[in-house]
Parts: structure tokens; C-alpha cells; sequence
């Protein structure tokens, strides 16, 4: 079972960073794109603090795990997921074409 929010919500509760190697960064600057210096930083964090950014039918999907297929980038937040936990982050618009 996945826990949803928005993209404010986990701005709010996980705190992610910004990308210092990138300025310009998707995502307000916090997405750390799939370049060689990029990935090396993320594969360097705790697992709990990486979040995969995907674009699945069209809607950007934000899931609280590391996932090499299927990705444009990744988020490291400051505050971990509890063990065992699993999240999504949905833009509020997206959210409601989803639930449709």
C-alpha cells in the first residue's frame, strides 16, 4: 500500500535538497539529473533518502525508492522514510486526472 501527496506536502515532511552540482535542476533545482556526477552523489546517500522521479503515462510520479529503469532523474531529501514504507508524490493536478 503506497501513501500519496503532493509535490508540497514532501517538500514539507521529507525536506529535499538542492542540487549543488546542477543550478539549473528541474524540479525548483532539487532534481539530480542522470549524468556521471550526478548519479555518483546519489548512489552515495542513504537508501531512504532517494526518491526516483518517473514519467509514467504522461504524469510525473515521484516514488520513495531508487529505480534504475524508467527515470528522468532523482530527489535526496533530508528527512528518511520510516523502513518498510513506500510513497508517492503526484502534482495536485495529476493527482486528480489519476483518481478519475
Amino acid at each position: 500500500m503506497s501513501n500519496t501527496m503532493n509535490f508540497e506536502q514532501f517538500k514539507e515532511r521529507f525536506e529535499p535538497i538542492k542540487n549543488h552540482l546542477n543550478p539549473l535542476a528541474d524540479l525548483e533545482g532539487l532534481m539530480f539529473h542522470l549524468g556521471e556526477k550526478e548519479l555518483a552523489y546519489v548512489r552515495q546517500q542513504e537508501s531512504g533518502t532517494i526518491w526516483t522521479v518517473h514519467l509514467i503515462d504522461g504524469v510525473r510520479v515521484i516514488a520513495s525508492v531508487f529505480s534504475s529503469v524508467d527515470r528522468e532523474g532523482y530527489l535526496v531529501a533530508r528527512n528518511a522514510i520510516a523502513a518498510g514504507s513506500y510513497y508517492e508524490v503526484i502534482d495536485d493536478d495529476d493527482m486528480e486526472e489519476r483518481d478519475e
